[in-house]
């Protein structure tokens, strides 16, 4: 099983013994070029994020084919703590994809965004 798909099916304890075992696989890709902080910043599992982060952090910035780096995936799921950690470590606030949009834009078309009336 690739690390990957574990991600992709939430499998934590799958997705640990695969870090455990082949670390490197933290650089693999799949057919849309994610690679798998893509998809833990889109389950907003922060503890596995920050190891995968740990492994390879030269891929925070990294973009799939739709120019979507782990910051605009985790802005799409309205991950605050991922979206924490990305910009602790640097992530690139201002990034576009392909299509032009930023984070911010994201995060408010996907209605992640709570707006405080107080």
């Amino acid at each position: 099983m690739s690390l990957i798909r574990t991600l992709d099916e939430q499998d934590i304890i799958g997705t640990s013994r695969i870090l455990d075992l082949t670390p490197d696989e933290v650089s693999s890709r799949d057919s849309e070029d994610r690679v798998p902080l893509h998809y833990a910043a889109e389950t907003g599992n922060v503890e596995l994020f920050k190891r995968l982060l740990e492994l390879n952090n030269s891929l925070i910035d990294c973009q799939d084919q739709n120019g979507y780096t782990p910051l605009l995936v985790a802005s799409m799921s309205g991950n605050a703590s991922t979206i924490k950690v990305l910009l602790e470590n640097s992530a690139q606030i201002n990034h576009l994809d392909k299509d032009r949009h930023s984070a911010v834009h994201w995060a408010v078309v996907c209605g992640q965004v709570n707006f405080d009336h107080s």
